[in-house]
C-alpha cells in the first residue's frame, strides 16, 4: 500500500521521500530545512510526535509556531506571518492509494497557507493516513482526524462526546473548510 501510494503521489508531480520510522522522518525534514530557512507550523501532531520544531529550535532555525510567540505575537499573528515564511509544514488527515491528500480544517489557515502561502509545503506524514480512496479519507476525518483534533483542542463536540461526526453545526466544529490536493499548487515545492 505505501509503495503504490508514494508512486501515485509522484505520478501526480509531488515529491515524495519514504522514510522507515520518525527518526528517519526527523532527520529527512532537517535535511530539506535548511539552516537559514524560516518554516512556519500548521498544527500537527505527526509533526509534534517527530519532534521537529524543538530540533530546529535546537540547531538554530528562527520558526513561525503558536506555541513560540514573541512578545505582544498573537496566534493570529502567526497565521499571517505564516503566509510568508520558507515554508510551511503540517500534515495531512488524509491521503488516498491514487495519490490525493485531503486536509479539513477550522479557521483555514493550514489549507490557506498550503495553497497561497510559502514557496515550499513539507507534509509530514504516517502510513495510518493512507486510505483507499476519497470517501474512505472522509470517513478518516470523520472517524479519527477531526475526532483526535477536536479533543487535542478542547473542543465540545458530538465526536468528543462519544457520538457520531453527523456533520455538526456546532458552533465549535473544526470541520469548516476543506482542500483536496490532487496535484501540488502551481509553482510551489510540494
Amino acid at each position: 500500500m505505501l509503495e503504490k501510494t508514494a508512486a501515485n503521489l509522484s505520478k501526480r508531480g509531488f515529491t515524495v521521500y519514504c522514510v522507515n520510522n520518525a527518526k528517519e522522518a526527523l532527520n529527512k525534514a532537517l535535511e530539506i530545512i535548511k539552516i537559514n530557512d524560516i518554516p512556519a507550523f500548521a498544527g500537527s501532531e505527526t509533526v509534534k510526535q517527530i519532534g521537529l520544531v524543538e530540533a530546529l529550535l535546537k540547531r538554530g532555525n528562527e520558526i513561525c509556531h503558536r506555541s513560540h510567540l514573541k512578545d505582544g505575537e498573537t496566534a493570529q499573528d502567526i497565521m499571517k506571518k505564516s503566509l510568508s515564511a520558507d515554508f510551511i509544514v503540517c500534515s495531512a488527515n488524509a491521503i488516498t492509494e491514487d495519490g490525493e491528500m485531503l486536509n479539513v480544517d477550522g479557521t483555514g489557515n493550514r489549507i490557506a497557507a498550503t495553497f497561497y502561502g510559502p514557496q515550499n509545503i513539507l507534509f509530514i506524514a504516517g502510513k495510518n493516513k493512507i486510505v483507499k480512496d476519497m470517501a474512505s479519507a472522509f470517513e478518516r476525518i470523520k472517524t479519527t482526524a477531526a475526532r483526535l483534533n477536536c479533543i487535542r483542542f478542547g473542543k465540545n463536540t458530538p465526536c468528543v462526546n462519544g457520538r457520531d461526526c453527523g456533520d455538526c453545526s456546532n458552533e465549535e466544529t473544526i470541520c469548516n473548510v476543506s482542500a483536496i490536493y490532487h496535484h501540488p499548487p502551481r509553482g510551489k515545492n510540494f
